[in-house]
Formats: structure tokens, C-alpha cells, sequence
């Protein structure tokens, strides 16, 4: 063992027990799968010692699948994040939304991994209401506020914030604005009697990047449901009309 910072060990091969493996196809396409998710590795690097550990020459034949790639976003906060949940610390960041960019000051309460995405869940100091922020939107360093035992845990009961975080509308789509909305699509249901409107499932995202879109293309998207979605459309709509008056 090296004495500097970055300390190294050896282990003798031989400290372990030999065991005969064989994989099949089924294991190597998996054990590829997962060394190929994590950028740092190469998969080329794995396959000779997967093709030697095959069944037979035609199972060793790895280079046909497909590669993996996971970036979590916004990782290089966990730690920090973790530490502050651990000594209930308040923690201050700068965090952009689609409504621009602002300090936050939060009561942090769990880290939560969703997809491909991490989100800090927290009570918003500033929002005086919880809320889930999507740690790639981070923009700063994260900063302690005050002293560990601050911050309030997490209270007993409280519901998922997935539940009404994120939604996956179902909507009435314009024919001629299609191509706009294809990308977030999931499945085609059917057209209306006069052939100019198209019921679709969309993917799951965060219900304000859905408001959003929705508004950007108010005249050619009708909410089916789910009903707080369109409700919420309607309020802001209502509002806007208000305020032009």
C-alpha cells in the first residue's frame, strides 16, 4: 500500500477461488449492457474476457449490442445534497426553470432518482410549499444556511411528489400541428369526425414543462385529461384574459 493520497491496493489472483463460468448469450448481452451505461468504461475492454467465458464461438459474438448510455446530470451536487439531508442543513442554489433562474432556499428532504434524472425533494423556503427540483437545473454551488438541525425533516405522511409532479396527458391535437408535438407522442389513438383532430397519448414529463408546451400552441391542443392539467391551463388562460383586458 502506497503512503500518498491516492492509495492503492494489490490482490494476489490466486487469493481467489477458481471457478469455471460460462455465460450465454443472455448474460453477456447484460453484463455488456451494464458496463457500457457507465461512460467511463469501454466495452471494448470486456468483450475478449466475455468471448472467453462464452459457451461457444457463437455466443461470443458481442459487438452486435447495442450500447447503453446513463448521464445523471447534476450528480456532482449528491454529495453535498446527501450531507445536508443527513445534518438537516438549509440549503441555498441558484435554479432555473422555465419561468428564468432565481435563488432557492430549501429544507432538503430526499434525493430521488426518476429515469435518467435525479431531483432533490424538499420544503421551498421561498415557495413556503415542497417542491422537487431537478438537479441538472441546479446552476450554483450548494451552500449550507445556518447551522446543522435547521432544516425541518421530512413530515410523516406526506404523498410521493411524482403523484402530481409529473403527468402524461392525453390530448386532441390539431392535424396541422402534428409535427410539433411528435417527438412526445406515445401512442396515435384516433381522429375526430371531421378528420381535423387527432386523440394521442404523450410521454411522462414534469407538468410544467407540459403547461408550457401547451400554451405555446394553445389554438391547436384541447386537455382530455388528466382534469388538474386542463384545469390548470384554464386558470392561466383566465388570468391572461384578465390581464389584457
Amino acid at each position: 500500500m502506497s503512503s500518498s493520497e491516492d492509495e492503492k491496493y494489490r490482490i494476489a489472483s490466486d487469493f481467489f477461488a477458481k471457478k469455471d463460468i460460462t455465460l450465454n448469450i443472455t448474460d453477456m448481452a447484460l453484463i455488456q449492457l451494464a458496463a457500457s451505461a457507465w461512460q467511463k468504461i469501454n466495452p471494448q475492454l470486456i468483450r475478449p474476457k466475455l468471448a472467453a467465458a462464452a459457451h461457444d464461438t457463437a455466443t461470443s459474438r458481442t459487438q452486435d449490442i447495442t450500447p447503453v448510455r446513463i448521464d445523471f446530470s447534476g450528480a456532482e451536487s449528491v454529495a453535498d445534497l446527501a450531507r445536508a439531508i443527513h445534518d438537516r442543513y438549509v440549503v441555498v442554489f441558484d435554479y432555473s426553470s422555465l419561468k428564468g433562474s432565481d435563488q432557492r432556499s430549501v429544507e432538503p428532504w430526499r434525493i430521488i432518482l426518476r429515469g435518467p434524472s435525479l431531483y432533490l425533494w424538499g420544503y421551498d423556503l421561498d415557495r413556503l410549499d415542497q417542491r422537487v427540483f431537478r438537479l441538472s437545473r441546479i446552476r450554483s454551488a450548494i451552500e449550507f444556511y445556518g447551522q446543522a438541525g435547521d432544516a425541518q425533516p421530512m413530515p410523516e405522511g406526506v404523498r410521493d411528489p411524482f403523484t402530481d409532479f409529473l403527468v402524461a396527458p392525453r390530448l386532441m391535437i390539431r392535424l396541422s400541428a402534428l409535427d410539433r408535438f411528435y417527438p412526445h407522442i406515445t401512442q396515435y389513438i384516433e381522429t375526430d369526425d371531421t378528420q381535423e383532430w387527432q386523440c394521442v397519448h404523450t410521454e411522462e414529463a414534469e407538468k410544467g414543462e407540459w403547461i408550457h408546451r401547451i400554451l405555446s400552441a394553445i389554438d391547436d391542443v384541447v386537455v382530455l385529461d388528466p382534469v388538474d392539467l386542463r384545469n390548470e391551463i384554464l386558470k392561466r388562460l383566465h388570468a391572461a384574459a384578465q390581464t389584457s383586458e
